[in-house]
């Protein structure tokens, strides 16, 4: 561990944290690895907009960033969404890359109105949100159930995404139209692994699941990509979503595509993977020569 920013208690170390560093850390071996920890509650929930501003205040930040917390749409205000999307604009013009974990509650469903509930901030169309899907040994790669994935009622589709979303909406045989909303910002952008991750916590390895696990992952390889760029004289990535779809309309084998599973949750039909982009691993996860060929090309 490089730098520790906050407060930090080596004692007793949380669940959460401990997994993003040990996989950031082992994704992205060597690379100088900082711990960011922020007191407080904002409306009840994590103070992003604190975190965000004192990063944006510090002369010096890490080149990529991944967040395994969020809260859904509903419980913050536009408002404090848009402040903090603001906070996500200068971290990209400083080269930063904020990658978001899409959530652990598959499609995210109101029990009563039975209507998606999207998380936030991964529903920003300002951060790369990843999703998850699980391996087992002789099989295909399948979208991970718990998944979260869907569409923003906050932010409407960027323009990064609309072909490769208008192609999956396309595709037919979707929730019912009145579940979601099939013009706001889609999520997740990619993918990785979610289930049967092993952890060492309090001295004995232990198993942990979810997207929690998947942002960091991805994250590593982000910063394996930025390392190989920095080391030939190049530019760190920043913002990657609009990279990411162009990838995946054009270059298509720097994502391992996930084409099986689906993230129903309670009342709510869930998404069905799809060859391609769809709301449940996004393009999927990252072949990683490939993704750092593409990334190179573009900076020639």
């Amino acid at each position: 561990m490089a730098k520790v920013v906050g407060s930090n208690d080596a004692s007793n170390p949380g669940v959460e944290a401990t997994l993003d560093i040990e996989y950031i850390t082992a994704t992205a071996p060597g690379v100088p690895t900082w711990f960011y920890s922020t007191k407080g509650l904002h409306q009840g929930q994590e103070p992003f907009v604190d975190w965000a501003q004192a990063m944006n205040n510090a002369s010096l930040v890490p080149f990529v960033v991944s967040v395994s917390y969020g809260d859904p749409e509903n419980t913050v205000t536009l408002d404090y969404a848009q402040r903090l999307d603001t906070e996500f604009q200068k971290l990209a013009l400083r080269g930063v890359s904020v990658l978001y974990a899409s959530g652990d509650d598959g499609v995210g469903c109101h029990k009563s109105s039975c209507v998606n509930e999207p998380n936030w901030p991964a529903s920003s169309p300002y951060v790369t949100a990843v999703g998850g899907f699980v391996y087992s040994k002789g099989k295909d790669p399948e979208g991970d159930s718990i998944s979260s994935g869907g569409f923003s009622t906050f932010y409407s589709r960027p323009s990064y995404q609309t072909a490769a979303v208008q192609a999956y909406l396309s595709g037919g045989n979707l929730p019912p139209r009145n579940q979601y909303n099939a013009t706001g910002r889609a999520i997740p952008d990619v993918s990785s692994y979610s289930e049967n991750v092993i952890i060492v916590g309090g001295g004995s390895a232990q198993p942990v699941a979810g997207t929690s696990c998947a942002a960091p992952v991805f994250s590593g390889v982000i910063s394996l990509v930025n390392d190989a760029l920095l080391q030939k004289g190049k530019k760190s990535l920043g913002f990657l979503n609009p990279a990411l779809y162009g990838f995946g309309a054009s270059n298509p084998d720097v994502f391992i595509d996930i084409t099986k599973g689906n993230n129903a949750q309670g009342c709510c039909k869930g998404f069905n993977a799809a060859k391609g982009w769809d709301p449940i691993t996004g393009w999927g996860g990252p072949n990683f020569p490939n993704l750092l060929a593409a990334f190179s090309q573009l900076q020639d």
